[in-house]
C-alpha cells in the first residue's frame, strides 16, 4: 500500500467515525428559553452534555437570543404558530416546553405538542406547577388538558412539577439540571413525573 493509498484509508475511517458520532448525537431544544428553567437546562446541556447532546434555544422570534448563552444557537419556534414550529420541529429528538400554565399557557402547550407531532419530536418534556391544599386541584385541572394531549398524541413524554407558591421557591439550576438529564437521555423517564420541593 502506497503512502497516498493508506492516508485515503485513514480518511475514510476517521469520516466513517464522525458520521456515527454524529448520528448518535440527540439534538434537542428547549422551547421557552426566556425563561428561568428554559435557561438554566440550556447551561445544564451546554456544560454537562455538550458530548452527547446538540441544544438549541427555541425563542418567540421576538424575544431572540433569549438564552445568551455562547455555543446555544436559537432557533424561532413561536408557539402561537403551531404549522411554523412543527417546521421548525423537524429533526428534533426531544423537546422541552416551557410554559407558564396562566394567562393562555395551557393553549400555547398544546400547540407545541401537536406541532411536535406534526414533526415527529420523538420525546417531550413538559413543566407543570404545584398548587398546594385547594389550590393543587385547581392547577392540576388546568394542568389536565395538556396531560390530555400529550397522551393522545402518543409522543413519549415526561414532565417536572414545580411547586406554585413564590415563598417556596426551587432551586432553578437544580431544575435544569434534572431537566438536561433527562432530554439526554429520556429512555429511563419516559411516563414518569419529577416533583420538585422548595429549596428552604
Amino acid at each position: 500500500m502506497t503512502i497516498v493509498e493508506g492516508l485515503k484509508e485513514k480518511l475514510k475511517i476517521v469520516s466513517k467515525n464522525l458520521q456515527l458520532s454524529s448520528a448518535s448525537r440527540k439534538k434537542v431544544i428547549v422551547i421557552g428559553s426566556q425563561y428561568h428553567i428554559g435557561r438554566a437546562t440550556l447551561l445544564a446541556l451546554s456544560s454537562l452534555h455538550d458530548e452527547t447532546v446538540d441544544a438549541y434555544a427555541g425563542t418567540d422570534d421576538k424575544i431572540m437570543n433569549a438564552a445568551n448563552i455562547d455555543g446555544i444557537q436559537d432557533v424561532q419556534a413561536n408557539l402561537a404558530d403551531t404549522a411554523g414550529l412543527a417546521r421548525s420541529l423537524v429533526g428534533y429528538d426531544a423537546a422541552y416546553i416551557v410554559v407558564p400554565c396562566h394567562g393562555g399557557g395551557t393553549q400555547l402547550t398544546i400547540n407545541g405538542i401537536q406541532a411536535a407531532k406534526q414533526a415527529d419530536v420523538k420525546f417531550i418534556l413538559l413543566l407543570s406547577v404545584i398548587g398546594q391544599d385547594s389550590d393543587e386541584a385547581t392547577f392540576e385541572k388546568k394542568f389536565q388538558p395538556i396531560r390530555d394531549a400529550v397522551e393522545d398524541s402518543g409522543i413519549e413524554y415526561s414532565i417536572i412539577k414545580l411547586p406554585l407558591e413564590p415563598e417556596k421557591p426551587v432551586a432553578v439550576g437544580d431544575v435544569g439540571k434534572e431537566s438536561a438529564k433527562i432530554l439526554a437521555d429520556p429512555s429511563d423517564h419516559v411516563g414518569k413525573e419529577y416533583k420538585f420541593e422548595a429549596s428552604h
